[in-house]
């Protein structure tokens, strides 16, 4: 009886921590980025596109995508325009409630692309947007501690 219960308890361990690993992938994935991925390459890409309407695109996450960030991190923003898309398109990051800009991209076009780095600083919640179409082409940065 008690080799039944050690392996019993044994199973019960097991499932549990593939349960515990099984929910810290999915909620990493839930976030959209993983924690490999941030170590690897700290990058976030958007690409201006018209979809019916002008919005960011990621590829990992869609369209106006929540960023998840961590806070006191360097990150570069690489934004890219579509071929044959006339229209201007301008990055900027500022707090959500308005103010002060804290970074902003060059003015893209025509496929051409801008890339500029940002420290995320303080755990904090940010707005980015184009300078052109800020209603359409805008998002959240959620800055956190942990990821």
């Amino acid at each position: 009886m008690s080799k039944l219960l050690k392996h019993d308890t044994f199973i019960l361990f097991v499932i549990c921590l593939l349960m515990v690993t099984l929910n810290f992938q999915f909620n990493q994935v839930s976030f959209g980025q993983t924690q490999d991925a941030l170590n690897q390459n700290s990058i976030v890409e958007l690409t201006a596109e018209r979809v019916g309407k002008y919005v960011w695109k990621s590829n990992e996450l869609g369209f106006n995508p929540l960023l998840n960030l961590k806070s006191n991190e360097n990150y570069t923003f690489l934004i890219t325009s579509i071929q044959n898309d006339t229209a201007e398109h301008q990055l900027k990051i500022e707090p959500r409630e308005g103010g002060e800009h804290l970074a902003e991209s060059e003015v893209i076009e025509h496929g051409s692309s801008s890339q500029f780095a940002f420290n995320t600083g303080i755990p904090q919640v940010l707005k980015y947007y184009c300078e052109y179409h800020p209603r359409s082409m805008t998002g959240m940065i959620n800055v956190t501690s942990v990821i």
